[in-house]
């Protein structure tokens, strides 16, 4: 995560200086509130019905009913599927190979939805760079991933 972590923000970075320096941009981007009420509830309804439905998938529909609710999730919020399958994990005996392949669906989901939503408000050129970072970042990870598996 950390390497695919650095790659994205080495690409902002370089994506950043790009349109700086090509352009002088005018527009303004308003604030948002960083502590909005509304925001933090709406949150915590989230993380309350995913840990209603976690067990529920996985009591009546197993391991693809995790699978499926995870990548469901993920198109929202990786942040409430991932608290329910820890605590599944440590409480139900769910595998920490269903819990990874679960979060990993869910991070997929998640990442396919902003990629979407970028190059429908940005454009088409704003949404293949974020495909492209998300790509080149995901892949980066795999593999040293699986090099850094490979050598244990």
């Amino acid at each position: 995560m950390m390497i695919a972590g650095i790659l994205l923000l080495g690409m902002a970075l370089w994506r950043q200086r790009q349109i700086t320096s090509a352009e002088n941009n005018d527009r303004t981007i308003e604030a948002m509130a960083p502590f909005d009420l509304g925001t933090a509830f709406s949150f915590a309804a989230f993380l309350a019905v995913m840990a209603v439905l976690v067990p529920a998938a996985k009591q009546w529909l197993g391991t693809s009913g995790i699978f499926v609710l995870s990548t469901i999730s993920g198109l929202a919020d990786v942040d409430a599927i991932l608290v329910s399958l820890a605590r599944l994990h440590s409480t139900e005996g769910l595998t920490t190979n269903v819990a990874a392949v679960a979060l990993g669906l869910a991070t997929l989901s998640n990442m396919l939805s902003k990629a979407t939503i970028a190059w429908m408000t940005g454009g088409a050129q704003f949404g293949r760079a974020i495909i492209f970072g998300y790509t080149i970042a995901m892949i980066g990870a795999g593999v040293a991933l699986a090099l850094s598996l490979s050598f244990m």
